[in-house]
C-alpha cells in the first residue's frame, strides 16, 4: 500500500537492551530522581515502537497520509495474525479510514479487504458522498447506516444476488464446495463442545479440529482428567448434535 516508499520498518527500543534485560541497575540509578518526580522513569513502560520510513522516523518525514497508511498496514497485519490463530475470522473495523488518504490509497485498501481473506467489515466515515462512491464500487453486498445524536437508521442496502433464495444459494454452494460443508460442521462441533466445557473454557489456550480430531492445549490438569474420563461421551454427544460422524478423537495436552 506504500508503493512509492523505498522501505518501511519497525524498530523496538528498550532501556533494558543496555543492561541485558536486568531492570534492577536502572531502578537503583534513577531512584533519587524518581522520588523527586513521583513516578518511575525507567522500565518496560518506557519502551517504544518506532515506525520507520527509508531509515527515518515516519512521524518526522512522512505525510499524514503515509502515517495513516502505515498504521492501517499494522492493523491488517494484526488481523492476519489473529485469523491464522483462530478458526473464526475476526471482524474488521476501519474507523474514519478515508481521512487523510488519497483516492489511490483508499482504492488499494478497499480492494485488499474486499478479498476472500476477510469476513465481516465495519467502515465508518463522516463524508457520506465519498463513502457512497467507494462502497458502491466495491462490488460486494453491504448495508449503510447513518448515526446522529446517538441514534442510528438504515440508509440503504445493496444485495447483488436476488435470483435465488438464501437456502437455495447456500445449498448449491455446499454441493460445489464439500470442504466448506465440513468446515461448517467443524465450527458447529467446536461451538457445542465449548458450551459443554463451561467454566473450563477459560483454562484453554488453544482448541481446534484437524482431520476429525479435536486438539486442546490447556493449563488445567482437572480439565485434562475430565476429558480423559468422559472422552467417549463427549465424542458421541458432539456427533449427535451436528448430525454427522465427524469427530473421532479428542487429544489434550498441557501448556
Amino acid at each position: 500500500m506504500l508503493p512509492e516508499l523505498d522501505s518501511v520498518g519497525l524498530e523496538y527500543s528498550s532501556q533494558l537492551h543496555d543492561t541485558e534485560g536486568d531492570l534492577y541497575p536502572l531502578l537503583i540509578s534513577s531512584r533519587e530522581r524518581d522520588l523527586i518526580l513521583g513516578h518511575t522513569s525507567v522500565g518496560i513502560h518506557r519502551d517504544d515502537l518506532s515506525m520507520m520510513l527509508s531509515d527515518e522516523f515516519i512521524r518526522k518525514v512522512g505525510s499524514e497520509g503515509q502515517r495513516k497508511t502505515f498504521l492501517i498496514s499494522l492493523k491488517l497485519a494484526q488481523y492476519r495474525m489473529l485469523a491464522d490463530r483462530s478458526p473464526e475470522r475476526p471482524m474488521l473495523l476501519l474507523d474514519d479510514i478515508f481521512d487523510k488518504l488519497d483516492a489511490e490509497r483508499v482504492g488499494r485498501i478497499i480492494g485488499l479487504v474486499g478479498g476472500q481473506d476477510f469476513g465481516q467489515i465495519f467502515i465508518t466515515d463522516t463524508n457520506r458522498k465519498y463513502l457512497d462512491e467507494i462502497i458502491h464500487s466495491w462490488g460486494e453486498d453491504y448495508k449503510l447506516f447513518s448515526v446522529h445524536q446517538g441514534k442510528y437508521k438504515r440508509v440503504s442496502i445493496m444485495e447483488r444476488s436476488k435470483t435465488q433464495t438464501v437456502n437455495e444459494l447456500f445449498g448449491n454452494l455446499l454441493e460445489q464446495e464439500p470442504d466448506l460443508h465440513e468446515g461448517l460442521l467443524e465450527q458447529k462441533a467446536l461451538l457445542f463442545f465449548k458450551e459443554q466445557l463451561g467454566d473450563y473454557l477459560r483454562d484453554i489456550v488453544n482448541i481446534h479440529i484437524t482431520n476429525g480430531t479435536i486438539y486442546i492445549r490447556t493449563y488445567s490438569n482437572a480439565l485434562m482428567q475430565t476429558i480423559e474420563l468422559s472422552r467417549t461421551d463427549f465424542i458421541k454427544e458432539i456427533n449427535e448434535h451436528i448430525g454427522a460422524q465427524l469427530i473421532e478423537h479428542i487429544k489434550v495436552s498441557l501448556y
